[in-house]
């Protein structure tokens, strides 16, 4: 894999086939997720609840009507966002200009979010935790440790991405 670059105003990365496969699904996993089917390997209400968080906790007043106003929207923001990265990653090489590499970071944001719920990761300690305990494994053999493993590549890739538009910034 090489991470993104900036390549004569454009956002590129390459992808292997393999890594491809593995990535589009996962954005698709979530996608069907927020979409209320069900996917295999995610704990649903949890991690709905990171991506959606309440708008207040102490007021389900409050945060019911946050819902009934931005929910279907932001639903179909990040569905769509989430679909659009699929495609992009199925590519073998992915060229993004300025706004798919922004909705991109989106995306990939709600992926790792996603992630972070699976792994508990709420701290850079957990983060720290993850980090250590993959260096441990020469192969993943546990779903936490490709969970671990996926969590840290969307990271290296949406890091990359920010990277590179940060460089492109006038």
């Amino acid at each position: 894999m090489q991470l993104f670059s900036l390549v004569e105003e454009r956002f590129v990365a390459q992808l292997d086939p393999a890594e491809r496969a593995v990535l589009a699904a996962v954005a698709n996993e979530v996608q069907s997720m927020i979409k209320g089917e069900t996917p295999p390997s995610f704990e649903v209400l949890p991690t709905l609840t990171r991506l959606f968080p309440p708008a207040s906790m102490s007021d389900p007043q409050v945060a019911r009507e946050f819902v009934d106003l931005t929910g279907k929207s932001m639903r179909e923001t990040k569905e769509q966002r989430l679909g659009r990265l699929a495609a992009r990653l199925s590519a073998g090489t992915v060229h993004l200009d300025a706004e798919q590499a922004q909705e991109s970071v989106a995306a990939m944001n709600d992926i790792r979010l996603a992630l972070a719920e699976m792994l508990g990761i709420e701290t850079a300690d957990d983060v720290e935790r993850v980090t250590e305990s993959l260096a441990q494994t020469d192969e993943p053999a546990e779903p936490n440790d490709v969970f671990g493993e996926l969590y840290m590549v969307f990271t290296a890739l949406q890091d990359s991405l920010v990277a590179a538009l940060a460089s492109a910034a006038p």
